[in-house]
């Protein structure tokens, strides 16, 4: 009954990837499949094929199934475990050496922000970059 967004784009938007200046470099992207997604929607490989039309190189985060930690409300109530998770997927996420990492839900987004420097954004935001937006902010320096 729900559906994530790049599935929503993937299958009812054509969508036009286009290089300009802003976004011609070739980034390595690592990308975070949030639980809600890969596990209760059963969502993972359409986010990854999309940001992959960008030209972009997507990188598997090992043990990339495993939770960051935010999991709704989890790293409030359970903050010992949750911050254990997270330590884990940054050195995860360090291994494959991103340029900047992206995943679809905002939990995750900011959890994984507390645990390293290394841009994170929406995933959104990267197709609207690629289909004419302007270049996301946390990717101004890059």
């Amino acid at each position: 009954m729900t559906k994530d967004i790049t599935e929503y784009l993937d299958q009812n938007v054509k969508l036009n990837f286009v290089k300009n200046k802003d976004n011609k470099q070739e980034y390595k992207i690592a990308y975070h499949s949030p639980c809600s997604m890969q596990h209760g929607q059963k969502v993972h490989d359409v986010p990854i094929n999309l940001i992959k039309k960008t030209g972009n190189k997507v990188l598997n985060i090992p043990d990339g199934h495993i939770c960051c930690g935010s999991a709704g409300t989890y790293n409030l109530l359970q903050s010992d475990i949750a911050k254990k998770l997270l330590k884990n997927k940054i050195l995860n996420i360090e291994q494959i050496k991103p340029q900047f990492i992206t995943t679809g839900n905002i939990g995750c987004i900011t959890q994984i922000a507390n645990g390293t420097k290394i841009p994170i954004l929406h995933t959104v935001e990267i197709i609207d970059w690629y289909t004419g937006g302007p270049k996301p902010e946390v990717l101004r320096k890059l």
